[in-house]
């Protein structure tokens, strides 16, 4: 049910990055725990897309859209080609399989927000720029606020115009209903 009411409303649906799988891993500054837990956070996000794919709750609700916050996008791409491999190879063996591959779900249906990634240009022809946001993850302490355009420059430069719109504000603007503001 919460599925088709976000759909029917338009409500996008954000998974964030939570505390990790593994019990023995927390932030604990100073320490070296806090560096492998921040490593492993954003990839976190890998089964609930994997469940929202292969349940086939994003292809019964072509109409919702689901946010991957503060997820990063360097790893999506091996994920995707490794979902399509798996739908691909056992797609007829499964009792659901979505009838379209997991990276066009992906492109029709998911947004990916990521911060300071200095890839992010070389990962996001793979996923598109309509399936990504830049955030500044202001007021934290890790956020690139006051040097906001500084890092944007560093990360997006590369890519063209239009696209780097898209990502640092379009995007944003047309999933939350801002699209004719400014």
């Amino acid at each position: 049910r919460l599925w088709s009411a976000a759909e029917q409303t338009g409500l996008p649906l954000s998974f964030h990055i939570k505390a990790g799988s593994s019990p023995r891993l927390s932030y604990q500054v100073g320490k070296w725990q806090s560096a492998a837990f921040a490593t492993l956070l954003p990839l976190q996000l890998d089964e609930a897309l994997a469940i929202m794919v292969f349940s086939g709750a994003l292809e019964r609700h072509p109409g919702l859209t689901l946010v991957l916050a503060e997820a990063g996008v360097g790893w999506l791409p091996y994920f995707l080609a490794r979902m399509d491999m798996e739908w691909e190879n056992l797609g007829g063996q499964l009792d659901y399989a979505p009838s379209i591959a997991p990276s066009e779900l992906f492109k029709r249906q998911v947004i990916a927000t990521f911060e300071e990634e200095s890839l992010a240009y070389q990962y996001i022809p793979h996923l598109g720029a309509d399936s990504c946001m830049w955030a500044a993850d202001f007021p934290h302490t890790d956020s690139t606020f006051p040097e906001s355009q500084h890092s944007i420059e560093e990360t997006l430069g590369m890519l063209p115009a239009e696209e780097r719109r898209k990502i640092t504000a379009l995007n944003c603007a047309k999933l939350y209903g801002f699209e004719h503001v400014g």
